[in-house]
C-alpha cells in the first residue's frame, strides 16, 4: 500500500514538473519575442536618416532626404519637386567654408571701419587690424573707407571682371547694399545698370547672384524706383528657379508693392502657381520628423508670398 502512495506521489510531482518547464519555455518564448521587438523598434530608430548627395547636376531630391549645406534648391514647376545641386567646382563642404571666410571678411570689414573711425595712436593693436584688413581687400586694390567707396570700387572693377572674377564681387555688393543709404548709392552709382546684364548671362550662379543682389538692393527701397522702371523689372526675376533667388524676389516685391502694385497684377498667376507649390512643399516637409531638417525654410517663403498675395488682391479690390 505504501508502495503505491509512494508511486502515486511520483507520478504528481513529475507532471507538476512537466507542467512548469512548459510554462517556462512559454514565458521564456514571450519574453524573447519581446525583446527582439524592441530590438527591432530601437533598430529602426537608430537608422540614420538618407543623406542628399550633391554633384554638379541638379538631381531630384526623393522624400526622406536630409539635405547638407551649402547646395542650389529650386522648384519644379512641372513635377512639383524639389532639385539640388552644389555650387560649380566646389568639392562638398566648400560652401560650408567660403562662408566662413565671408563671415570672417565682413567682420574684419566692421572692425577696420571702426579703427579708421577713431584715432587713437596709442593703440597699436587697432593699426594691426587695419593692416590685415587691406592685406585682406589687397586683392581689390581697395581701402577700408566708407561703404558707398567701396560698392563704387566694386563696380570700377565689376565692369572689367570675368564671369568666375563678377562671383565674388556680387557677393560683397549684396551684402553692402542691405544698408539702405548704400543701397541709394548703389542706385546714384547705376549700379542696377552694370550687374542687370548678367541676368542673360550663360552662368547660372552667376544670374542667381544678381538676382540676389538686385533683391537685397531694392528691399525697402522706394525712392526712384518708378523712374528706373523696378516696377517692370523685379517680377521678371520670378522666372528663376533657384529657390532662393525666388526668396529675394518675393521680398523685394513684398516691399515695393504699395508703389508697384498696378505693374505687379499682371504677375498674380505666377505668384499663384508659386503659392501651390510652397504649399505641397511645406506639407512634404512636416512630414519630416529628422532633427537635421526642419519645415521653417519653406514656411517662411509661403508667409512671405501670402502677405504679397494679400497685399495685391486687396489693392485690386479696391480699384473696382
Amino acid at each position: 500500500m505504501r508502495l503505491l502512495c509512494l508511486a502515486a506521489a511520483l507520478l504528481v510531482l513529475l507532471e507538476r514538473g512537466q507542467t512548469q518547464q512548459h510554462d517556462l519555455t512559454v514565458a521564456a518564448n514571450e519574453g524573447a519575442s519581446a525583446e527582439q521587438e524592441r530590438e527591432q523598434a530601437e533598430d529602426e530608430e537608430d537608422e540614420p536618416a538618407r543623406h542628399f548627395k550633391a554633384t554638379r547636376e541638379w538631381q531630384e531630391v526623393q522624400p526622406g532626404e536630409v539635405l547638407p549645406r551649402g547646395v542650389h534648391v529650386r522648384l519644379n514647376l512641372e513635377t512639383g519637386r524639389r532639385e539640388a545641386k552644389r555650387l560649380d567646382d566646389e568639392e562638398p563642404g566648400e560652401s560650408q567654408k567660403r562662408t566662413d571666410v565671408s563671415k570672417e571678411g565682413r567682420l574684419l570689414l566692421e572692425e577696420a571701419k571702426d579703427d579708421s573711425s577713431k584715432s587713437l595712436p596709442e593703440k597699436p593693436r587697432a593699426a594691426w587690424r587695419a593692416e590685415e584688413f587691406k592685406k585682406k581687400m589687397s586683392s581689390l586694390k581697395l581701402k577700408a573707407k566708407s561703404d558707398s567707396e567701396i560698392v563704387r570700387g566694386l563696380l570700377d572693377h565689376y565692369r572689367n571682371a570675368t564671369a568666375a572674377g563678377k562671383e565674388p564681387l556680387l557677393r560683397d555688393l549684396e551684402y553692402l547694399v542691405h544698408q539702405y543709404d548704400t543701397a541709394v548709392d548703389f542706385i546714384r552709382m547705376d549700379g542696377l545698370l552694370v550687374i542687370v546684364p548678367d541676368l542673360n548671362s550663360t552662368s547660372e550662379t552667376l544670374r542667381e547672384l544678381v538676382a540676389f543682389t538686385l533683391g537685397s538692393a531694392l528691399q525697402g527701397l522706394q525712392e526712384g524706383i518708378q523712374l528706373y522702371g523696378f516696377c517692370s523689372l523685379v517680377p521678371e526675376l520670378l522666372q528663376s528657379p533657384d529657390v532662393d533667388a525666388q526668396e529675394k524676389v518675393v521680398q523685394a516685391m513684398l516691399s515695393l508693392a504699395e508703389i508697384c502694385h498696378k505693374e505687379f497684377q499682371v504677375h498674380l498667376p505666377r505668384l499663384h502657381s508659386l503659392l501651390n507649390a510652397y504649399q505641397r512643399e511645406v506639407h512634404s516637409e512636416s512630414q519630416l520628423k529628422t532633427l537635421e531638417q526642419t519645415s521653417d525654410y519653406f514656411e517662411g517663403l509661403l508667409h512671405s508670398l501670402s502677405q504679397l498675395l494679400d497685399s495685391l488682391e486687396r489693392k485690386q479690390k479696391d480699384e473696382l
